[in-house]
């Protein structure tokens, strides 16, 4: 229920604010102090899986929404992650994708998505330095 909550809100987010402003938003949020140890890796595939099912839930809830917000709850709970936007290196016609990555491991993604969509270098770096008027 939590993620279901959680994702509508970054998709409403998104729709108001837009990709740069909800990820400044998101990354100027103060991280919580972790008291029970590191999160695995396979705890990130989990919470992951967890946001893929909550998307099911709400209307319109694509890889972008679900990946800003795994990106953000694994930063809430100490866990370095990449958020990934790639465009489709296979078809004629455009496509997009997002997703996280934790230590170079795409979580809960089809196998071979780090091949089929290039990823745009220094995404993060990239949407830091958009300045707001």
């Amino acid at each position: 229920m939590l993620a279901t909550a959680c994702l509508l809100l970054i998709k409403v987010g998104l729709s108001l604010l837009g990709l740069p402003r909800c990820y400044h938003l998101l990354a100027k949020w103060p991280i919580q102090q972790r008291k029970s140890g590191k999160m695995t890796t396979i705890q990130a595939y989990s919470l992951a899986q967890t946001i893929r099912q909550a998307a099911q839930h709400v209307a319109r809830a694509n890889c972008l929404p679900q990946s800003l917000l795994l990106w953000w709850w694994l930063r809430q709970k100490g866990k370095p992650s990449q958020l990934c936007i790639g465009i489709d290196s296979h078809t004629a016609h455009f496509a997009a994708h997002a997703w996280v990555e934790v230590d170079g491991v795409p979580m809960a993604e089809a196998e071979g998505v780090a091949e089929r969509f290039v990823a745009f270098d220094n995404l993060s770096a990239a949407l830091e330095r958009v300045q707001f008027s």
